[in-house]
């Protein structure tokens, strides 16, 4: 399109020079000057969205993802925000990835399987004739990339810093609940001895107990676990 606008400028210039020398305008050449500055320099203007003489290519791949962060009964695609954009965190077999975050697009939906579909667009010059209409331009655009996440309706997405206070929340959980597992260990033994004092020598039944003790007091800690964690996300409004 440049060449085209330098060549109406050389028709006005033409035009010009005919009415300097013989005082007489060239109406051919002036029409056709006017046209070719107009024409092209309304492309130039609109090509950064229209991509005018370059041919649309894409590519697209679908996988299936796991939450990154797993706590209580939450799961959690986490995120993080970087200069150009934000990373999105997530698993995939057994290793953890994150998105590209400069000049992406990124489009949360629910529903299942939890995937992450990945666009990958370009545009470029397919001939030579739009070569020659795009010289002095760009012949191949930067790859635009745009994800689409769909993920379950039990799934949040949330900040790494908002993940490391529920991380906080579950600060020494194995000495939590080994605590109160040992104390209501004592609790039910001491029952079990008074209802029968040969308890104490009964390695089955006391293996037993101490199983039944420790569900017990997991299920405890998780229940309060999840309950904090709710209350968090309501705090912060996450969905």
């Amino acid at each position: 399109m440049i060449v085209l606008l330098v060549l109406g400028i050389v028709f006005l210039l033409y035009t010009l020079l005919q009415y300097v020398q013989h005082r007489s305008i060239r109406w051919i050449p002036l029409v056709i000057g006017i046209a070719l500055i107009g024409v092209n320099v309304w492309g130039l203007r609109v090509d950064d969205s229209e991509h005018l003489f370059m041919t649309k290519r894409s590519d697209s791949t679908t996988e299936k993802i796991k939450p990154a962060e797993e706590l209580g009964s939450y799961k959690f695609i986490t995120t993080e925000k970087v200069d150009g954009g934000k990373h999105y965190t997530y698993d995939m077999g057994d290793k953890t990835y994150q998105t590209l975050a400069e000049g992406t697009k990124m489009t949360l939906k629910t529903g299942t399987p939890a995937t992450l579909k990945t666009n990958l667009t370009t545009y470029q010059t397919d001939n030579a004739f739009d070569r020659f209409m795009r010289m002095g331009q760009s012949q191949k655009t930067d790859t635009k990339t745009a994800y689409v996440m769909t993920i379950p309706k039990d799934w949040h997405v949330i900040s790494t810093n908002q993940y490391q206070q529920l991380e906080g929340l579950n600060k020494n959980s194995e000495k939590t609940i080994s605590d109160a597992v040992a104390k209501q260990v004592k609790i039910e033994f001491a029952k079990r001895y008074k209802q029968d004092p040969d308890f104490l020598k009964n390695k089955k039944a006391q293996k037993t107990v101490q199983d039944q003790v420790v569900k017990s007091e997991t299920q405890k800690y998780n229940t309060k676990l999840n309950e904090q964690i709710d209350q968090k996300l309501k705090d912060w409004h996450v969905q």
